[in-house]
């Protein structure tokens, strides 16, 4: 077997520590604001916070297409867009945020390619999970789309958002590619989840890497 980069596995912390202390600071129930880093607000009517879980008529998606050129996606155009880079790393983070809904879809890239996809999973959810536990585990299980085999995880976290703790449902998708490792995180409250996942199948369904 070949070895696993201590860089690398610290790469994926790096980005989901960026991930909760954007959570932490209440960004996703902004409002429209997303401070401490560039982002762009399409000024539309505000996503509801319980959308149709089957809706009746196509949703409008905008392309995204990261700087890197390592993929495009589509996403609502009422939902908030924000990019990050990990300071010193090539690491990087994409965010869409419906902040009504408190749901994020978020997309991380990384330049390397020696974590297995499902110690990405691994990673991510136990970061999530670090202080309350995982509860309702699920996978890996091999999920296909944009042309290949992802590995997926899942799990009920805990987090404290604002103040207040905040059941929330994790779902990790990871994949090597080329020469980068991609992982999809989405992650919605546990109750509204249900309603909010045909948005991110859309969003997950329209990722294509380039």
């Amino acid at each position: 077997t070949s070895r696993r980069s201590p860089f690398a596995v610290l790469g994926v912390v790096l980005l989901i520590i960026l991930l909760l202390a954007l959570i932490a600071a209440g960004i996703l129930f902004a409002n429209g604001r997303l401070p401490f880093f560039g982002a762009t607000a399409t000024p539309t009517v505000a996503a509801t916070a319980t959308p149709d879980p089957t809706p009746t008529a196509p949703i409008s998606l905008t392309t995204f297409t990261d700087a890197d050129h390592v993929f495009r996606v589509g996403y609502p155009s009422s939902w908030l867009v924000a990019t990050r880079n990990v300071s010193g790393t090539e690491q990087r983070l994409v965010l869409f945020t419906n902040s009504s809904a408190a749901a994020t879809f978020e997309i991380g890239t990384l330049s390397t390619t020696d974590v297995l996809p499902a110690q990405i999973d691994d990673q991510a959810l136990s970061l999530l999970g670090e202080k309350t536990g995982i509860a309702n585990p699920s996978g890996p299980t091999p999920v296909f789309f944009a042309g290949e085999n992802w590995t997926q995880k899942s799990g009920d976290v805990t987090l404290l958002v604002k103040n207040q703790q905040m059941a929330m449902h994790a779902k990790v998708l990871a994949i090597i590619h080329g020469n980068h490792t991609v992982f999809i995180l989405t992650l919605a409250p546990v109750n509204t989840f249900p309603a909010i996942d045909p948005f991110f199948e859309l969003m997950q369904q329209s990722f294509e890497f380039l």
